[in-house]
């Protein structure tokens, strides 16, 4: 008892050994170790099975960070697909089929990050309710930066499913990591879209944006990231799934709306994670909104021209205007969901062809710019991904381009 003075705690004891600067209640992220070093923190996705997440984790995994990968889904043989449904009635997957495809299947970027990182840095949750609070707090719980990358998929239709998605989970995580702040929760990384507003005809973009209002309302510190679309993985969100997709499960047709003249800044995956860790470092950050895309403009008919010539195919394009869709879809007589596969039928998937994704100078919001990074140009990453799909995916002659049918001059693009 008199070697221990009274005023003796851990805390004080830490601080001293690490100097008078080193503050608990912020983030020491140490990126220069590799796989069995230490980054000095842990980290927690929602939404492990996206692409950014997925990007993110890895990279973590491989500098020394401890990842908990929150998912809602496992797969089990003893269970037939569709028997468990995580998703609402609504879904169009769900009623009147006798085959449910559900989200029970397995999950191949999950399983891909078993080859990340060393054992015992990397951790997978179950979470069957992301609205649970006691599933939430569990899954959180030990974990100084949360990343919540859930709320980007095509299937669904009606607005309860999108507020489910951006408004519901989101709130449960910021109301979760409000009660555990500095204890141990430091920071937390909320992934919305870019052209998230409440007057947006996208229901999409605008439950995005209620999202983005509780999140700050529980967590004010919280760093908001509105990306544009992101190119990374095998993801139907953006033209590339698109592209692969309709190849694959569409007889290679491809719906335009409008002639495909949308406007469209798309952002590798791996310049979001520059981002984030260059966020992660900086204090300031907190409570500020980034909106990140890429350094090139393009039309979406272009960059779909520009990968079917790199995979070397020709696609069928069904142009139709907005108000002629609609008319289709909506008609007692055809039902339009079954004539054509299901990502091309969603409403709000075809609506947000309307909407141009660039990123607008906007005050108070920031950019690469403000953190010091030049993103590459989509035709890079692109390339790179069709000569990939060229050698593993595309086998089929039928669809084969002769070099005098290229219609579009890849440096044109």
């Amino acid at each position: 008892k008199k070697l221990i003075p009274s005023s003796f705690s851990a805390k004080t004891l830490f601080n001293k050994v690490l100097g008078k600067n080193f503050q608990t209640n912020q983030v020491h992220f140490y990126s220069g170790g590799a796989v069995a070093s230490n980054t000095g923190i842990k980290a927690c996705f929602f939404g492990g099975s996206s692409s950014t997440a997925y990007t993110i984790a890895s990279n973590f995994l491989g500098l020394g960070t401890q990842c908990n990968i929150i998912h809602r889904g496992n797969l089990d043989t003893d269970i037939p697909w569709g028997e468990i449904r995580l998703f609402k009635a609504s879904n169009p997957l769900q009623q009147n089929t006798g085959f449910v495809a559900s989200y029970e299947m397995v999950n191949f970027n999950i399983q891909y990050l078993r080859a990340f990182g060393e054992v015992g840095y990397r951790h997978f949750t179950l979470c069957k309710d992301m609205t649970n609070e006691w599933e939430v707090e569990n899954a959180i719980k030990d974990c100084d930066v949360v990343f919540n990358c859930i709320g980007d998929n095509p299937v669904l239709r009606h607005m309860e499913d999108f507020e489910e998605a951006n408004v519901h989970v989101p709130r449960m995580i910021a109301k979760v990591c409000a009660r555990l702040k500095n204890d141990p929760v430091k920071r937390l990384i909320h992934f919305s879209a870019n052209g998230a507003d409440p007057d947006s005809i996208s229901k999409k973009l605008r439950t995005k944006w209620l999202g983005e209002q509780e999140v700050l309302n529980y967590f004010p510190e919280a760093t908001i990231i509105r990306p544009t679309e992101v190119l990374g993985g095998w993801d139907m969100h953006n033209f590339i799934g698109y592209f692969n997709h309709c190849y694959h499960s569409n007889n290679n047709h491809m719906m335009l709306i409008d002639g495909g003249r949308v406007k469209k800044q798309p952002v590798a995956v791996n310049d979001i994670y520059q981002a984030v860790e260059r966020i992660i470092h900086l204090e300031e950050s907190k409570g500020q909104i980034y909106e990140l895309g890429g350094s090139q403009v393009y039309s979406l008919k272009e960059l779909l021209e520009f990968y079917a010539n790199n995979v070397n195919h020709r696609p069928f394009f069904l142009d139709m205007s907005y108000d002629d869709f609609m008319r289709m879809y909506l008609s007692p007589n055809s039902n339009f969901e079954k004539a054509i596969h299901w990502l091309l039928a969603r409403p709000d998937f075809i609506t947000r062809q309307r909407i141009d994704n660039v990123i607008t100078p906007k005050k108070g919001i920031k950019t690469f710019a403000d953190l010091e990074i030049l993103p590459i140009a989509a035709s890079q990453y692109v390339g790179d991904d069709a000569n990939y799909a060229y050698e593993k995916v595309y086998t089929t002659e039928s669809n084969y381009r002769d070099v005098e049918e290229i219609d579009a001059d890849d440096d044109g693009h």
